[in-house]
């Protein structure tokens, strides 16, 4: 199976007898089945590793959730409405390839877990918003909504910033600080579940 990038648009045949290569994490794996809700990658069509072939996945534009926009940093929030006006419908169509630069390609990874790892309410991720802030993003018990926190870290730890109209399941971190991540997410209110591919850790913010 052959594939050559260009920087047109162009149809994806999938052999049967070659799985289609999907990416995890900005990491090339095999997967036995396509899904239309999976990122895919090429790994023989571009000798250029700036350039990043990737097909659509219906998520994006009409398609995208609820409040999407709400929860992205605002790199992130470039590159998704940079793109979309280039590509348009192409973006949600999984029989088209389009070319990306390879710097763009967390910004797609990360919206696309966005969209599709937080359908089930109560989910969370701890994400990295505008100027080197943090925030806190869950899907809500009563809304399709993707919310956002802002969350705060200092010299006292990690501080939530809990609405004054949240339900009293928030109170085990309204109006603490936390020394962890981990302290913090142990908090939360019970049923919340992590989005762990979508989520920071200690271990990344250590440098703070």
């Amino acid at each position: 199976m052959h594939r050559q990038a260009s920087r047109m648009l162009q149809p994806v045949h999938h052999s049967p007898a070659v799985p289609a290569a999907s990416t995890s994490r900005g990491v090339a794996v095999r997967s036995n089945a396509d899904s239309a809700l999976r990122p895919h990658a090429v790994t023989n069509a571009a000798a250029d590793a700036s350039v990043i072939l990737m097909c659509g996945m219906p998520c994006y534009g009409e398609h995208a959730p609820p409040g999407i926009s709400n929860v992205l940093s605002a790199p992130e929030r470039f590159v998704i409405e940079a793109d979309y006006r280039r590509h348009r419908g192409y973006l949600n169509n999984p029989e088209y390839l389009f070319n990306l630069d390879a710097g763009k390609v967390p910004a797609h990874a990360a919206y696309r877990v966005l969209c599709t790892q937080f359908q089930r309410p109560g989910s969370f991720a701890i994400r990295q918003a505008e100027q080197g802030a943090f925030m806190l993003v869950h899907r809500s018990q009563r809304t399709p909504q993707l919310l956002r926190t802002a969350l705060e870290h200092s010299d006292r730890g990690w501080h939530l910033h809990v609405a004054d109209t949240a339900n009293s399941g928030w109170n085990g971190v309204r109006g603490r600080h936390f020394e962890t991540l981990d302290a913090l997410k142990g908090a939360l209110p019970p049923g919340m579940h992590e989005v762990a591919g979508a989520s920071l850790h200690d271990l990344e913010t250590t440098h703070l």
